[in-house]
């Protein structure tokens, strides 16, 4: 494997939504917290508030305290030592303001928008892609497994993309 150059190095960042905010959504955000080519904006979390999210984000059950730092919250903010992410909650995919936040790509975390109808208003309000955390079955969105099948991706033509399930990525 060796180490590897990102293609987007010395490139403005990919600004992130997270939407919802559960087990995986809180792992996407631990593992872009350290990655400095894409920047979380956002977090959607419809069935969490600010303070909770905040607490479960810091207090983990599975990996512990978040560490390097502080996590705080004020009015529609979560400062995650230092990097502030906006909050929001809003139930309909269509009502988040993509365009408004410069949103480029949306990780869809609740495992409710799993076919490309339900994605879809993500893409009309400007994401260029949306990566979805389940499968999603629907002819031309492909399953991505890193290291398995990832040089199937093509950017210019993949807008949706799925991470298919937990299952084929313990492989």
């Amino acid at each position: 494997f060796g180490p590897q150059v990102s293609p987007m190095a010395n490139s403005t960042p990919e600004r992130v939504l997270i939407n919802g905010y559960g087990r995986i959504g809180r792992l996407c955000l631990r593992a872009i917290l350290g990655t400095p080519e894409v920047e979380v904006v956002a977090i959607n979390e419809i069935a969490a508030d600010i303070a909770t999210s905040a607490y479960i984000t810091e207090y983990d059950t599975h990996h512990g305290k978040f560490l390097p730092g502080k996590i705080s919250h004020e009015g529609d903010t979560l400062d995650f030592d230092g990097r502030k992410i906006k909050f929001l909650q809003i139930k309909a995919p269509a009502d988040v303001p993509i365009a408004a936040l410069g949103i480029t790509i949306v990780i869809e975390c609740t495992g409710k928008h799993n076919d490309v109808a339900k994605l879809q208003p993500f893409l009309d309000s400007g994401a260029k892609r949306v990566v979805v955390s389940a499968p999603v079955k629907a002819p031309g969105v492909p399953n991505i497994v890193l290291g398995v099948n990832e040089q199937t991706y093509q950017p210019s033509v993949h807008r949706i993309l799925t991470a298919a399930s937990c299952t084929p990525n313990c492989i």
